[in-house]
C-alpha cells in the first residue's frame, strides 16, 4: 500500500476539488477555479456537507473560520472545507481508527 498523501491527492484530484489555475502567457490571468472534473453528485454533496459542518462547534467550523479570517472569499473557503472532509474521511479510512478531533489542531 502507498502512503496516505499521494492517496489523499489523487482523491481530492478524482472528486474535481483541487484548484485549476488559468495562465496564459504573461499577461492573461484568470480566476483559479475547481477543476470540476470529478463526478458533480458527490462534489456538490460534500459542499453541502461543508455548508452544514462550518454550523456547528466542531473543527470543520474553526478550519473555515480561520479561512474567512485570512481573507478567503466564503466559497473558497467552504469548497477548502469539502476537501478538507475528503482528507480527514480518508485518513479515517487509511489508519482504520476512529475521527479524532484532537489531532485537528496539530497543524
Amino acid at each position: 500500500m502507498t502512503n496516505g498523501k499521494g492517496n489523499t491527492k489523487g482523491i481530492v484530484a478524482y472528486l474535481g476539488l483541487y484548484p485549476k489555475h488559468y495562465v496564459s502567457g504573461t499577461s492573461v490571468h484568470k480566476r483559479s477555479s475547481i477543476s470540476r472534473q470529478g463526478n458533480n453528485v458527490i462534489r456538490h454533496l460534500l459542499y453541502m456537507g461543508a455548508l452544514g459542518g462550518v454550523r456547528g462547534n466542531n473543527p470543520l467550523k474553526d478550519f473555515y473560520q480561520r479561512l474567512v479570517g485570512r481573507g478567503k472569499p466564503k466559497k473558497v473557503a467552504l469548497i477548502a472545507a469539502a476537501r478538507k472532509i475528503v482528507v480527514w474521511c480518508w485518513t479515517v479510512f487509511i489508519n482504520g481508527e476512529a475521527f479524532d478531533p484532537t489531532l485537528c489542531y496539530a497543524h
